[in-house]
């Protein structure tokens, strides 16, 4: 989904398209999907059991070669001023998972919601180049994304002591959460984008299938890309 990722953002800042800003994202998220599914952890194998293998080598160790040996050298040849949006990503994953003195990063309240939104927001606005607004847009539809998502991994979450926020508020106070978050998003910086997300807010209320998080949530950027190209035609019609 990464290629509408990077065409509603350069739509919303009245950017053309860059292709190799999309290629990045695509090898990135890649590497992100596997590394974090690749690292076996006890909460995942609950969660999400169909994909236990991906914790098994040699995946992981491709997912750390498109990273360094593919993505890194195509962002410093395309424009080697976008290196720390993809840097922080790196970054991200490593102290993701980091255990200091006994306590997780991961199992601290916030902590994943917090790194997963902010540096996803470095990157995808930082590859597009836009506006402070546009950092801010993606922050929290990273915000509402992660969270969603963290309703389908409350059971392993809860078991491992992970304390998301479905985990500690339930799912009707952490919708309300997210509401208000849409509303900020529907207020001060995409109406359109607000509306899908209202839509993944009021789908979710009830539990779903995993599957409709994947096509759903991370699927986002795809179901608003549409909704842009219907309002535009609409308006050029009108």
């Amino acid at each position: 989904m990464s290629i509408f990722w990077i065409a509603v953002l350069c739509e919303l800042s009245n950017r053309p398209f860059d292709p190799v800003a999309a290629l990045i994202l695509l090898l990135l998220t890649f590497v992100i999907y596997i590394s974090d599914h690749a690292g076996g952890s006890k909460e995942d194998l609950l969660n999400t059991p169909d994909r236990a293998w991906l914790a098994k080598y040699p995946i992981k160790w491709l997912a750390i070669a498109i990273y360094f040996l593919i993505a890194l050298p195509i962002t410093i040849w395309w424009d080697v001023s976008k290196l720390p949006c993809v840097l922080v990503v790196g970054l991200a994953g490593a102290l993701y998972d980091v255990t200091i003195r006994g306590i997780r990063l991961k199992n601290v309240p916030g902590v994943k919601t917090f790194v997963v939104a902010s540096s996803t927001a470095i990157c995808r606005a930082g590859l597009v180049g836009g506006a402070a607004w546009l950092y801010v847009l993606v922050f929290f539809v990273m915000i509402i994304d992660t969270v969603l998502c963290d309703m389908r991994d409350v059971r392993g979450d809860a078991a491992e002591g992970v304390r998301t926020m479905p985990v500690m508020f339930g799912r009707g106070r952490t919708l309300a959460i997210l509401a208000a978050v849409d509303v900020l998003i529907f207020t001060f910086l995409s109406q359109i984008v607000a509306v899908v997300g209202a839509f993944l807010i009021i789908f979710f209320r009830k539990e779903r299938p995993g599957l409709s998080y994947d096509m759903l949530v991370d699927g986002w950027m795809l179901w608003t890309a549409i909704a842009l190209f219907v309002y535009g035609y609409l308006v050029a019609r009108l």
